[in-house]
């Protein structure tokens, strides 16, 4: 049975999907030539957010599991790739900036997210791999997307952006403060305690779990 309902990591996938083609036709030879399909991967990704966002909660940044249905608890890990998507397309074009401010409240709210053992607290959830019908603590792919998001932020206040000419070079403002905790109801799920560690840790920490289990 095929599900039509447009999946929140789908949606990041595209978008970055479409900045990774953008930014490498930017780097080939062929680059003046193909001006017009890098503009228009582009624009299409800016409205792929644009449309993703409508749902957005606005005190944490974090977006639904199906892109167009609010009703459907918010995906940590499909919020991160889109998250990352939003900072790059910011690096890569100044005139599309307008999706950072959700991106930062995302990145603020999913940075601190993550316990000594790489499971999201405070009530963040991802889809349970083990069983796509009801969410789970934590994912591979999210912590994959968790880095691909921290390093797309780093470049955008840094003002750079690998493989892509993008702004002029120079610091960004520095980004807002963090907004308060998540709450339990903004979730859509039970709130779990509260352990913060550094995000290169938590997923240093995953990633050894992971060899000791396969040795």
């Amino acid at each position: 049975m095929i599900d039509p309902r447009p999946w929140l990591t789908g949606v990041g996938w595209a978008a970055a999907g479409m900045l990774r083609v953008a930014a490498m036709i930017r780097a080939s030879p062929w680059s003046h030539a193909m001006q017009v399909p890098h503009t228009n991967l582009l624009q299409w990704t800016s409205e792929l957010l644009n449309a993703t966002y409508q749902h957005v909660d606005d005190q944490t940044g974090l977006l639904p599991n199906a892109a167009n249905d609010p009703k459907t608890f918010r995906d940590a890990a499909g919020t991160a790739l889109v998250t990352y998507a939003a900072f790059r397309l910011g690096s890569m074009n100044a005139s599309l900036e307008q999706y950072v401010g959700h991106a930062e409240r995302a990145y603020q709210t999913l940075s601190t997210g993550l316990d000594p053992v790489s499971s999201f607290t405070n009530g963040l959830l991802t889809v349970n791999e083990l069983n796509t019908g009801v969410p789970g603590p934590t994912s591979t792919e999210s912590l994959s997307f968790m880095i691909l998001m921290s390093a797309a932020r780093r470049d955008y206040y840094a003002g750079n952006v690998t493989g892509a000419p993008g702004p002029p070079p120079g610091p960004k403002p520095a980004p807002p403060p963090p907004p308060p905790p998540p709450s339990q109801a903004a979730q859509g799920g039970a709130a779990r305690p509260a352990a913060h560690m550094p995000l290169a840790w938590a997923v240093a920490v995953a990633a050894m779990m992971f060899v000791l289990v396969r040795l």
